[in-house]
């Protein structure tokens, strides 16, 4: 078990939810130290993670954190999670990408037949999608983002030629999505992302205080944060 310095008393990931942007000063000695954790993630968190960088991470009006593109994508199609639709995306739109494991299990996938339908409003609250889908849905909408790629529902998979275009560029989609989901855990597109739902994931994290220091249990592996083993790892496109 690694163990990490913390303030004390030990902040909650709550209170660094709860901070305001303006208040970054006041929070200079916290914002590096251990938290505790709940068993489901407090998107708050991530959401806030991108307003500081949209706001301080910034340069001659240009972001520091998201490259210029190289190439323009051609032909994406992104997910509307506020829609509920797949369709080709907007113009310089920002989108979170999904990196996952399809398995052998359910699975729902973009063809010729379905794209149609697919591109209108709510036709996605129609189709039971995996619960890895369905959680990156929603830490997507919690953070803030309107779009999300996944390669299952954003390549035609059955149209040779439209899929080689998607595959020619899928280094400049994964690198210029705002951020990346990584489902790292399970080997199927039905395990789901643990903590976004009530109860998916077990966490025990206490504070121990030795004399004056406090430390908190961190991750058991923190140079590969528990992703060595994973079936994730063997993937073409990570």
């Amino acid at each position: 078990m690694l163990l990490q310095p913390c303030v004390n008393p030990t902040p909650h990931v709550d209170s660094f939810c709860a901070q305001h942007l303006d208040q970054l000063a006041r929070i200079e000695d916290t914002r590096f130290s251990g938290r505790l954790r709940n068993d489901q993630h407090n998107l708050q968190l991530p959401r806030r993670w991108l307003e500081i960088c949209r706001k301080y991470h910034v340069h001659e009006k240009r972001s520091l954190c998201q490259p210029s593109l190289e190439r323009s994508l051609v032909e994406l199609r992104v997910i509307d999670v506020v829609d509920m639709s797949v369709d080709y995306a907007p113009a310089s739109c920002e989108y979170v990408a999904l990196s996952y494991c399809w398995g052998r299990g359910r699975n729902v996938v973009c063809t010729i037949a379905n794209k149609g339908h697919l591109a209108k409003p709510r036709a996605l609250e129609d189709v039971q999608l995996p619960a890895t889908v369905e959680d990156a849905i929603t830490v997507t909408k919690a953070t803030g983002v309107r779009y999300l790629w996944i390669d299952a529902l954003c390549n035609i998979q059955d149209d040779p030629i439209a899929l080689d275009k998607q595959l020619r560029q899928m280094d400049l989609i994964y690198r210029h999505s705002v951020y990346t989901i990584i489902a790292a855990g399970g080997d199927h597109a039905d395990f789901g992302l643990p903590g976004v739902r009530k109860n998916s994931r077990k966490v025990k994290s206490d504070a121990i205080v030795l004399d004056v220091i406090t430390l908190i249990p961190t991750f058991p592996d923190s140079s590969g944060l528990g992703t060595k083993e994973s079936i994730w790892r063997t993937r073409a496109w990570t």
